[in-house]
């Protein structure tokens, strides 16, 4: 039993508990801001010498150990920039020092960032990053956080997926390449990797912080193309209230024949609250208590529609079908009462949620604080997988598409931290997230994802500007599934370390390793009437890998950084990935239990510029990059199987997720993001970003599978556009501004979208199969083979000093256009705002 010892004797010397590390005086003190009187969190303070130093606690407070003698203390960050104070101390003596900052006026507002589990400054980051501040979330009038994601350069969310620098194509919502967290903790479903992006507080968003390329290393698997961030925010020394109300209607769309309502445009409406404040601030009181609650509530009546009443003509059909044995008595019955349902239906949203943070801290014992936050949603909605066809049913349900779902999501998070006096952080965060979709159409599925994360981090005094951090991290997974016909564990387990190190207050350089270890078991196997088994074989699957990243960031001038990055990433695949057998639409869905892991390495070369013109403060960012996977996971669309299905019975089509060998993705990309005051009145908000990206099979000969008439599937045969090897479902351009005017009392904001053609899809589109029942996509397709661009904008007035008014038009062009083929996107739309803060 040596290893303990050995580990905690590691623990004990960085902690600085040795002997050897014993100081003669103490200086500590609080950092507040001049204005608000806020304190200052993760604040550079060391010796002038930088022979000693730490970090502000959440609380501002920090705490120096130092020999006798006279010092320079540095206060130091890329926002108040630095202020030094002389101090002498003598042996044995603690001394308070309380320093007060003013924002440096050639800063961004925008600098704290927590990609590395720690504020650090923007500029020292060394991969991409983009930040979105709560007036994109607030001024553009978002219901849920995807409408402001939309915003930020290189990231599309299609049909709910997010896809950074063209690096995801398509799923059905099973796996995800980005890892979607809140306050650094994952909030996916445990069996498919699938945000649920309406549970995320919007009302309580501090900032969203984006970052791109492989961030497996501190955030595990899912994190293979990158991370979003959402940071809420912790009451302040003031109390806040918030109310935020929107109600709109959409418009008619462009072409009239899709239009599928008579008199009663559909609507939505949306409300949702924030109330922060600190308790027991008085300095007699020994605890100190902070809390925020918040809540919101949408309904909406969705512009897609039921099938129209001739949907019912299909009928016949299905009787010929019946009479020859190509369909079963179940799945004709089936699909009979599927009819009978959507055509009283279109989509709709109806959900409540309620969250809260809570923050304790005791004044006697310095550098504890702890809590417990939760967030639960109750929601009914019903969603369309195809439209009916591509003329007048482009806004309407095909028959069977429409499923309803009753979803109530919880999660509660249990967490504590403790900063000691040199300089050494603890924390341990937890999760408990439980969602259940209660669908209508025998594909019910519920998962608990139990979730921990033991964290260190130390600023060693030592060594100048040396920081270590580390973690344990694990989760369980229990599925049960109509879905997957039976009830699924998975296991994860991960350690990770990372170093950063400053040389010369010019040179960041950060490396780091992980290792994750995964275990999926399969509990019980139903027949959900599907036919799906799992071979005893491979009923308890398990995969492991060690992945690694380095990367610097260098200060070539005053406002000049250049940065490069190189990163590994491994993703194990989803239970629903692996295991899912249904029927959605009559388009069957078939498991593949053999599905391998993805590996992936991504590098990255950039150069961040600051820019400031008068008072307008920004950054301007060019970056190159390139990511190569090994065992690529597509969801293929083929004749897999000719015995399933109902409108498809005769063709056989599935869709199965695949192990499609190397791919290799590389691009460009050019950001701006920047704040100023032109003058007193007069001010400017403004993010944009053009996005190149070259996605490519590097083996598009190579079968990867074999279809259920004995034909090798691979990259060329199903594909509907080979040229240049393009991946599927992928945007080459990508170009995204934002641009806020605003002077006085009046706001005037607008963002424009431009996606270049998708050009390949999976070929079954352009299939006669497709085209008997009606769907025509590829008669879309090639009717609008061109870009797509779409117009929003929005004006606010501020009525009084704690109340707002906006009117926004999304789509304001009207554009009829599909980011995901056989799935409209919204036609314009109005809204009206009002917004009040007390």
């Amino acid at each position: 039993m040596k290893y303990p010892k050995v580990f905690f004797a590691v623990m004990i010397f960085l902690s600085g508990e040795s002997p050897l590390f014993a100081q003669k005086g103490i200086l500590k003190g609080q950092v507040t801001d001049t204005d608000s009187k806020e304190p200052l969190p993760f604040l550079n303070v060391y010796v002038s010498d930088k022979s000693v130093g730490t970090t502000t606690d959440f609380d501002g407070n920090y705490e120096l150990q130092l020999e006798p003698g006279a010092y320079e203390i540095i206060y130091s960050s890329m926002e108040y920039g630095k202020t030094s104070r002389s101090v002498t101390l003598n042996a044995g003596e603690t001394q308070t020092l309380n320093v007060s900052l003013e924002k440096a006026d050639i800063k961004m507002e925008t600098i704290l960032v927590k990609t590395d589990k720690y504020a650090r400054p923007i500029e020292e980051v060394v991969s991409s990053l983009d930040v979105l501040k709560p007036n994109i979330i607030e001024n553009k009038g978002v219901t849920d956080v995807t409408e402001a994601l939309e915003q930020a350069p290189g990231l599309t969310i299609v049909d709910n997926e997010p896809q950074l620098r063209a690096g995801s194509g398509y799923s059905f919502g099973a796996g995800s390449r980005v890892a979607i967290l809140v306050d650094d903790m994952p909030i996916m479903s445990g069996d498919a990797g699938r945000p649920s992006w309406g549970f995320i507080p919007i009302e309580n968003i501090e900032q969203v912080e984006i970052i791109k390329g492989a961030s497996s290393v501190l955030y595990g698997s899912s994190a293979l193309n990158g991370v979003i961030n959402v940071r809420t925010a912790y009451p302040k020394s003031v109390p806040l209230t918030k109310i935020n109300l929107i109600t709109g209607i959409y418009d008619k769309p462009a072409r009239e024949e899709a239009k599928w309502w008579e008199e009663n445009f559909p609507f939505y409406t949306n409300m949702n609250f924030l109330h922060s404040r600190k308790v027991n601030t008085d300095s007699s009181k020994n605890l100190i208590f902070s809390f925020v609650i918040g809540g919101n509530l949408q309904v909406e009546n969705g512009f897609i529609g039921p099938p129209p009443s001739d949907a019912e003509d299909k009928v016949p059909e299905w009787n010929r079908l019946l009479s020859q044995g190509k369909i079963t008595a179940a799945q004709y019955n089936d699909s009979l009462e599927a009819l009978s349902k959507d055509l009283k239906k279109g989509e709709f949203t109806n959900r409540g949620r309620i969250n809260f943070n809570t923050y304790f801290k005791l004044r006697k014992l310095k550098g504890l604080a702890f809590g417990l936050n939760g967030n639960a949603m109750y929601g009914r909605s019903a969603g369309s997988l195809i439209w009916l066809n591509n003329t007048d049913g482009l806004l309407r349900a095909y028959p069977g598409a429409l499923t309803t779902t009753l979803q109530p999501s919880l999660n509660f998070d249990p967490y504590v931290s403790y900063f000691d006096q040199r300089g050494n952080k603890y924390s341990f965060n937890s999760r408990v997230f439980y969602q259940n979709n209660d669908n209508d159409n025998n594909q019910q599925n519920n998962n608990t994802v139990f979730y921990g994360e033991f964290r260190y981090m130390k600023n060693l005094q030592k060594i100048k500007d040396f920081t270590i951090s580390a973690g344990l991290t694990g989760n369980y997974v229990i599925a049960k599934s109509e879905l997957y016909a039976g009830n699924y564990n998975q296991g994860m387990m991960g350690v990770y370390l990372q170093i950063d190190k400053k040389f010369w207050d010019k040179l960041t350089v950060t490396a780091g390793g992980r290792w994750e270890y995964f275990k999926v078991s399969v509990e019980s196997v139903a027949d959900n009437g599907n036919g799906a088994s799992v071979p005893d074989s491979i009923s308890n699957q398990t995969d492991n890998q060690p992945v690694g990243r380095f990367g610097f960031s260098y200060k070539a001038h005053k406002e000049t950084y250049i940065r490069a990055s190189f990163g590994q990433g491994f993703r194990f695949p989803t239970i629903a990935e692996r295991f899912i057998e249904t029927t959605v639409g009559g388009v069957p869905i078939n498991a593949n239990p053999n599905l391998k892991s993805e590996k992936s390495w991504n590098a990255e070369a950039g150069i961040k510029q600051g820019i400031k013109i008068k008072r307008f403060l920004g950054y301007l960012d060019v970056a190159g990059f390139v990511s190569q996977y090994q065992d690529y996971i597509e969801f293929i669309a083929a004749f897999y199987d000719s015995t399933k299905g109902l409108s498809l019975a005769e063709s056989g089509l599935a869709f199965k997720s695949q192990n499609t060998h190397r791919t290799r993705v590389s691009g460009v990309e050019i950001t701006l993001m920047g704040q100023g005051q032109f003058t007193d009145n007069f001010g400017i908000n403004v993010l944009a970003g053009y996005t190149w990206a070259k996605p490519i099979a590097l083996d598009p000969h190579q079968p990867f599978a074999v279809d259920d008439y004995g034909k090798q599937l691979d990259y060329i045969n199903t594909s509907s556009d080979t040229t240049d090897y393009i991946l599927k479902y992928r945007y080459q351009h990508i170009a995204k501004v934002d641009l806020e005017l605003n002077y006085k009392n009046l706001s005037v904001g607008g963002s424009f979208k431009y996606y270049s053609f998708m050009q390949n899809v999976d070929s079954i589109f352009y299939s006669p199969a497709i085209e008997f029942i009606g769907i025509k996509a590829r008669d879309y397709r090639e009717a609008n083979e061109h870009p797509e661009f779409v117009v929003d904008i929005r004006v606010s007035y501020q009525i009084a000093s704690h109340s707002k008014v906006a009117f926004i038009i999304n789509n304001l062009n009207n554009r009829e256009y599909a980011l995901r083929p056989l799935v409209m996107n919204a036609p314009r739309s109005y809204a009206l705002q009002y917004s009040l803060n007390f």
